[in-house]
């Protein structure tokens, strides 16, 4: 028996799109079946001329998958499809440092992931070594992880990724693409995703007390957050 390799298929939705996402998955797996081969990594034609896709969809994107070649065919492929429909506001939340002054500098933001603004972002970023999706496999492996319930006391994991370099090296770009990545694989499981982007450097006020406030009131509200199970949150903290 041949082997079967993974592949992630990702459908964006249009803004206006209130169909349901298992209905398009099914759609897009049947419009699959019909080619032969599939190129990876690409972007899908031709599913435009089908009138529930075209009513529904912005795009559909051939992503990641364990197969090493640029071509599968169909009939080798297990197809793993994520539909997701981005978010259009670009913060829902911001924490400043001031009391209202001209000079505030936003210390914390939350966005809404999937986040249209961030999408494509993953595929401008170029790194050696197969970084990106050692990276993404990587934090999914530890989901994984938590559903089956290990004993982190014997696989340990802290739950924290470090990226470390100069600046400019895209450490921040990468974690807003890594976010993205994750909501959209995790967009059956969770009904909400959610970026917590911090900037150290502006937790602090030059009111010394107010520091400490802002401080406990972004933790508060990250505690708020993830105290909801349906909710998948990432906290980026740049220093």
């Amino acid at each position: 028996m041949a082997a079967k390799w993974s592949v992630h298929i990702e459908v964006r939705l249009k803004p206006t799109s209130t169909a349901r996402f298992d209905t398009i998955s099914k759609f897009v797996a049947q419009f699959l079946e019909q080619d032969e081969q599939i190129y990876i990594p690409s972007t899908l034609e031709g599913w435009q001329s089908q009138t529930v896709l075209s009513q529904n969809i912005d795009l559909i994107r051939v992503a990641e998958s364990t197969y090493q070649q640029n071509v599968l065919m169909v009939e080798d492929a297990v197809f793993d499809i994520h539909v997701y429909q981005p978010s259009e506001s670009d913060v829902l939340e911001e924490f400043s440092n001031g009391q209202g002054e001209d000079d505030d500098v936003t210390a914390a933001g939350v966005h809404e992931l999937p986040n249209r603004s961030f999408d494509g972002l993953w595929d401008t970023l170029i790194y050696p070594d197969d970084i990106k999706p050692k990276l993404l496999n990587y934090i999914y492996a530890t989901l994984v992880l938590s559903d089956a319930e290990v004993d982190f006391n014997i696989v340990s994991w802290n739950r924290v990724v470090l990226l470390h370099g100069p600046p400019g090296t895209g450490k921040t770009s990468l974690c807003r693409a890594l976010a993205q990545k994750l909501a959209i694989r995790l967009s059956h499981r969770y009904t909400h995703c959610k970026l917590v982007e911090i900037n150290s450097h502006s937790l602090f006020s030059r009111w010394f007390s107010e520091s400490g406030k802002l401080v406990g009131r972004l933790f508060t509200s990250i505690t708020e957050l993830v105290e909801d199970e349906d909710t998948f949150v990432v906290v980026l903290i740049g220093l």
